[in-house]
């Protein structure tokens, strides 16, 4: 989880190339929340309710929010 003031954002971070993200969205749907964060290998994406990062981007990704 990254807060950002009032905000809260889920972050799920992956090893590997593939995965439904199926605990993010129940996450998501549960929480009410607008979006998460997925960090992994693969490249930058959109997922509907998903934003998926390259790891490398990790430490970057407070700045950016």
């Amino acid at each position: 989880m990254i807060r950002q003031g009032e905000r809260v954002v889920p972050v799920e971070v992956k090893s590997g190339l593939r995965g439904s993200m199926q605990s993010m969205r129940i996450f998501l749907r549960e929480r009410n929340l607008p979006y998460g964060i997925r960090l992994s290998q693969e490249n930058a994406s959109r997922y509907a309710d998903v934003l998926s990062l390259p790891l490398y981007l990790a430490g970057r990704l407070c700045e950016q929010l």
